[in-house]
C-alpha cells in the first residue's frame, strides 16, 4: 500500500499494474502511458481433517467372556476464497484525475473518491475493461459411530452438516468524469460498470 497521506503523483511510460494493492492520497494524479491494470486478490483455505478411531475391551468371569467395542469416523473439510482487502485506488476529498493512454482493466477492484464535487473526479481513458470477483466459502462436516459386543450390535449414529455462503467483489469507479477516447475499440458497455464504490467494497 503507497499512502501519501496529502498529493500521490504517478507518471508512468509504459503499464501501471496494481495487483493486491492499494494507492490512497487526498489528491491522486496519474499519467498512465499504456495500460493500467488493477486487480484484487482473494485469500484462500483449504482445510481437510479426518480421524478414525477404534477401541474393544472385554471381560472374563463365571458367566463367560464379553466383549465391546466401538469404531467411529470423523471427516471435515472446508474451502475458503475471498477478498478481504480490496485493491484499488482512493482519493480523498481532493479526488482524483488519471489519463490512461491505452486501457484501464479492474478486476474487482475500485477508483474511489472522497470529493464532494463529484467534477473532481475524472479518467480520461481509451478504453476500460471490467469484472467482478466471486468470493466463496464451503464447508462439510460428517461423523458416523458404531458401538457392539457380544451382545449385539447397536444402531449406528451418524452426523453431517453442509454449508455454503458466497459474495461478490465488484469493480466500481467513482462518480465524476469518465472519458472513454476510442469508442470504436470499446467492447464492454460502460452502462453496466458499477459507479458505486462503496457497493464495491462490500465483498
Amino acid at each position: 500500500m503507497i499512502d501519501a497521506k496529502n498529493k500521490l503523483t504517478i507518471k508512468t511510460g509504459n503499464d501501471t499494474n496494481i495487483i493486491g494493492g492499494q494507492l490512497k492520497g487526498n489528491t491522486v494524479n496519474m499519467d498512465v502511458g499504456n495500460n493500467l491494470n488493477i486487480q484484487s486478490l482473494q485469500d484462500t483455505d483449504d482445510y481437510d481433517y479426518e480421524k478414525i478411531s477404534a477401541s474393544v475391551s472385554g471381560s472374563a468371569g463365571f458367566g463367560g467372556f464379553s466383549a465391546n467395542g466401538s469404531l467411529s469416523s470423523t471427516k471435515m473439510d472446508s474451502k475458503w476464497a475471498s477478498v478481504t482487502d480490496q485493491s484499488g485506488i482512493f482519493a480523498g476529498k481532493g479526488g482524483f484525475d488519471i489519463k490512461v493512454g491505452n486501457n484501464t482493466d479492474l478486476k474487482g477492484a475500485v477508483i474511489s473518491s472522497e470529493a464532494e464535487d463529484t467534477n473532481k473526479n475524472r479518467l480520461d481513458t481509451g478504453t476500460i475493461s471490467f469484472s467482478d470477483i466471486k468470493n466463496k466459502a464451503e464447508f462439510n462436516v460428517s461423523h458416523i459411530s458404531v458401538s457392539g459386543g457380544t451382545g449385539g450390535a447397536g444402531a449406528p449414529a451418524a452426523y453431517q452438516n453442509s454449508e455454503k455462503d458466497s459474495s461478490i467483489t465488484h469493480s466500481a469507479v467513482e462518480q465524476g468524469q469518465l472519458i472513454i477516447r476510442n469508442k470504436d475499440k470499446q467492447q464492454q458497455d460502460i452502462n453496466d460498470l458499477s459507479r458505486d464504490t462503496a457497493r464495491g467494497r462490500r465483498a
